[in-house]
């Protein structure tokens, strides 16, 4: 079987061994705290495949090797892409969320910004950008034999002006009215008339042709005046998404303004990071970000919206949007992928987590999985993944669900090395256990071989797992007592813990 072969391997306390990986199976490395498992894994394995990669780019490429420590060894056979994530402390900024950490922003955004609907925050109707053949489509299928009159608004300038320009008919404050008339002054709000005709299919083209002439005279805006026999009321039309109940046109809808992150989209009370004073943002609720976000939404909802839904919730709106089966490929792709990371995300047991969450406020096992979802959650294949304690933070009735996941991607044609600490997660295939002991008393390749001969044999990790645990001494009497808990998401939890023990959550 093909293997990633490792020979003299001596990266700080490691004794200059030989050690190999099979492809396409899954290998534990075990050992006690500072036997040298990163040494193996990370610092030798992963750092070996980033030298390797990186010294067959561009010359710009190349440059971050310095930044690289090489690792010492003798020799290296059947090296592949690796993949790792490596625990440790990394900066969290005010604006991160769960969203981020997971890799689902950018995609969402993407589609947002692709397939998002402009809709009004004041009236909730959708708001849209017409071309002149459409108005005269739908005011044939709308208002058809109803005569009609395209306007539009006067603006700034006076009847004169207009005059000079060939109009010679307005709407003030709802009457028709030549514009030489003097006893009729013109204010903004009012209208011109540019034709005046009846909205049949034999009149497209004219209809057309007058629509095109009113939004290039007004700005981008237009109306008609419909003439029915139970009233008269205008119709507006715009060549931009435009809110006509406040005059308001709508924000575009870009990448940065639907990111807390961007100066176009960060909430301008907050600067996007959703507090003032360590307190939510009244200007955004919390959420970050500025008012254009209100504007667009998709599948009936608004980025701030989808904040407050669970990756479960989001997956179940994705499910139900039409984006999967949508007719560009692009699109479906992008929907897909976002499908999948939902699904990853569901499957390390964090479908619960609301997306918009903060995250400073995650637990450093959220924390962790989510970089794992972001790590594992492409499609990949030939991949070599190194993860370190990937279970950090399960319950023990969910590491059944991650052994499942990384499972499947082996079965997907990728190898793992799995760093793993707690004995009753093993899963997989092989067992590689450095030590015997921390430090200077470590560095040794103890075990090297199956996962079911290494249940039965005598290495110091085997030994151990094979322990039941015990009471570590008297039972105790006195108890320190919280009740009532509602921090975060707790709601209304009481603990007991011992004083003088030791308290397992």
């Amino acid at each position: 079987m093909q293997a990633i072969q490792l020979r003299g391997v001596r990266t700080r306390n490691l004794r200059g061994f030989d050690v190999s990986f099979r492809l396409g199976t899954w290998t534990n490395v075990l050992g006690v705290s500072g036997s040298g498992k990163t040494s193996l894994c990370f610092h030798t394995l992963h750092a070996l495949a980033q030298h390797w990669f990186l010294s067959a780019m561009a010359p710009a490429a190349r440059m971050l090797l310095e930044e690289i420590p090489h690792p010492v060894l003798d020799a290296a056979h059947g090296l592949i892409p690796t993949l790792a994530l490596e625990q440790g402390q990394e900066r969290i900024g005010p604006r991160m969320r769960a969203m981020d950490v997971a890799g689902v922003d950018l995609p969402l955004r993407s589609l947002m910004v692709a397939c998002g609907q402009a809709v009004s925050p004041v009236t909730g109707q959708v708001l849209r950008s017409w071309i002149p053949a459409e108005i005269a489509d739908w005011l044939i299928e709308h208002c058809l034999g109803v005569k009609v009159q395209a306007l539009f608004p006067v603006g700034k300038h006076t009847a004169g002006y207009w005059m000079q320009r060939g109009f010679t008919r307005a709407v003030v404050a709802g009457d028709a009215c030549e514009l030489e008339d003097p006893s009729r002054e013109l204010a903004a709000s009012d209208w011109i008339v540019v034709d005046r005709l009846v909205a049949e299919g034999k009149y497209r083209q004219r209809l057309g042709e007058a629509m095109g002439l009113c939004l290039a005279s007004g700005g981008g805006r237009g109306a008609v005046l419909v003439m029915e026999v139970t009233g008269s009321r205008i119709v507006e039309f715009s060549d931009h998404p435009r809110c006509p109940e406040s005059d308001r046109e709508v924000p575009r809808a870009t990448m940065g303004a639907l990111s807390p992150n961007s100066v176009q989209g960060a909430c301008p009370d907050c600067a996007g990071t959703g507090l003032v004073e360590e307190r939510p943002c009244p200007g955004c609720d919390g959420h970050g970000l500025g008012e254009a976000s209100r504007w667009v939404r998709l599948g009936g909802l608004s980025m701030p919206d989808m904040l407050a839904l669970s990756f479960r919730e989001m997956s179940a709106w994705l499910a139900s949007s039409g984006l999967l089966e949508h007719p560009q490929e692009a699109i479906r792709q992008t929907a897909s992928e976002l499908a999948g990371r939902f699904d990853c995300l569901d499957r390390l047991g964090l479908g619960y987590l609301q997306i918009g969450r903060k995250a400073h406020a995650l637990s450093f096992g959220e924390h962790h999985r989510l970089k794992l979802a972001l790590l594992t959650g492409y499609p990949l294949s030939g991949v070599c993944y190194v993860l370190d304690e990937p279970s950090t933070g399960l319950h023990p009735s969910d590491a059944s669900r991650m052994q499942e996941h990384l499972k499947a991607l082996v079965g997907a044609g990728n190898t793992l090395v799995v760093v793993e600490h707690r004995l009753r997660d093993l899963a997989g295939d092989r067992v590689v256990e450095i030590g015997p002991g921390p430090g200077g008393e470590g560095g040794d390749l103890v075990f090297n071989g199956d996962l079911t001969e290494f249940v039965k044999s005598d290495s110091p990790s085997a030994i151990l797992g094979r322990r039941s645990l015990s009471p570590s001494g008297p039972v105790p009497r006195e108890f320190l007592r919280l009740e009532g808990a509602t921090g975060r998401n707790l709601k209304g939890a009481g603990l007991d813990v011992a004083l003088g023990g030791v308290t397992g959550v």
